[in-house]
C-alpha cells in the first residue's frame, strides 16, 4: 500500500513539473506576442493582435484544464470517465491551436508565434493516467480481497465448528459399539430396514386380499339377511292367520272355494291378503 502511495506520489509530481514547464513555454509564448512587428498595412497588424489575444485565451484555458485534471488524478477512481473527456477535448483545443499557429506562421513572413510543440507532455500525461488508473484498479481489487478474506474466513470457521460438533454427535451415538468397522451398524440397519420394508409390501396385499373377502362376506350375508327378513315376515304372517278363529275371518263361500275379495261387512279382519292353505304349507 505504501508503495502504491508513493507511485502515486511520484506521477502526481511529474504532472506538476510538466505544468511549469508549460508556464514557461506560455511566458514565452506572451513575450514573443508583445513584439512589435512592423507591417506596411495596420490592418494586418490588427488582425494578428486579436489573434494573438484569442490564442493567449486558449492557452490559459488549457493551462487551467490541465490543472484541474492535475488535481483530480489523485481523486477517487469514480471520476475517470470525466477526465478521459477533458483529456479528450484538451487534444481538440490543442489542436486546434496548432492549426491556427500553423497558419499564422504561413501568412506571415515573420512568424509571430513559435510553434508550441507538446507531444511527450501529451504522452506523459495521457501514460501517467493510465497508470493511476491501473494503480487504482489494483488497489481497489487488493482492498477488496482485503474485506472478502475475513468473511471468508469467518464463514469456514462456523463450517468448521458445525462439522467437529455433528462429527462429535456421531461420535457420541455410535460409542464403543463400533471400533474396527464403522460401516457394519449402518449395513445392519439396512438390511433391517429392507426386512420390514419387504415385511410391510407383503402384509399390505394381505390385508388387501383380507378385505376383499369380507367386502364378499359382508354382500352375502346382507342378501341372507333379507332373505332371512322376507321369511320371517311370512311366518309372523302365516302365525297370525293361522291363530285366527273361524267367526273372525268370516270366510265367504264361493262353489266351494275360499273368496279373495276383501270381507266389507268385516274391514278390520278382511283388509289383509288371505293367501291359499297350499301357499303357506309350500313357503
Amino acid at each position: 500500500m505504501n508503495t502504491s502511495r508513493k507511485n502515486e506520489i511520484d506521477l502526481f509530481s511529474n504532472i506538476f513539473l510538466k505544468s511549469k514547464e508549460l508556464e514557461i513555454l506560455k511566458a514565452q509564448y506572451q513575450s514573443l506576442s508583445q513584439r512589435k512587428i512592423v507591417r506596411s498595412v495596420s490592418q494586418d497588424i490588427v488582425a494578428k493582435n486579436s489573434t494573438i489575444q484569442v490564442l493567449k485565451r486558449k492557452a490559459e484555458i488549457y493551462q487551467r484544464d490541465l490543472k484541474e485534471i492535475s488535481v483530480k488524478v489523485t481523486k477517487t477512481p469514480f471520476e475517470e470517465n470525466e477526465l478521459e473527456n477533458q483529456v479528450k477535448e484538451l487534444r481538440k483545443k490543442l489542436a486546434l491551436l496548432e492549426k491556427e499557429n500553423h497558419r499564422l506562421c504561413l501568412t506571415s513572413s515573420k512568424p509571430i508565434l513559435p510553434k508550441i510543440n507538446l507531444p511527450n507532455i501529451k504522452a506523459e500525461v495521457e501514460d501517467t493516467l493510465r497508470q493511476v488508473k491501473q494503480l487504482k484498479a489494483l488497489i481497489k481489487d487488493i482492498e477488496d480481497q482485503l474485506e472478502q478474506n475475513p468473511k471468508e474466513s469467518q464463514k469456514l470457521q462456523s463450517r468448521f465448528e458445525e462439522l467437529q460438533k455433528n462429527h462429535y454427535t456421531l461420535q457420541e451415538e455410535i460409542g464403543d459399539y463400533i471400533k474396527k468397522s464403522p460401516n457394519q451398524k449402518y449395513l445392519s440397519l439396512q438390511r433391517k430396514l429392507e426386512a420390514i420394508t419387504n415385511s410391510w409390501k407383503n402384509n399390505i396385499v394381505k390385508y388387501e386380499h383380507h378385505i376383499t373377502e369380507l367386502e364378499a362376506e359382508s354382500d352375502q350375508l346382507k342378501n341372507e339377511y333379507m332373505h332371512l327378513n322376507a321369511a320371517s315376515f311370512k311366518k309372523a304372517q302365516q302365525q297370525r292367520l293361522l291363530k285366527m278363529s273361524y267367526d273372525e275371518i268370516n270366510l265367504k263361500k264361493d262353489d266351494g272355494k275360499l273368496s279373495v275379495r276383501p270381507d266389507v261387512d268385516h274391514p278390520g279382519v278382511s283388509f289383509m291378503y288371505k293367501p291359499s292353505v297350499k301357499t303357506l304349507y309350500n313357503i
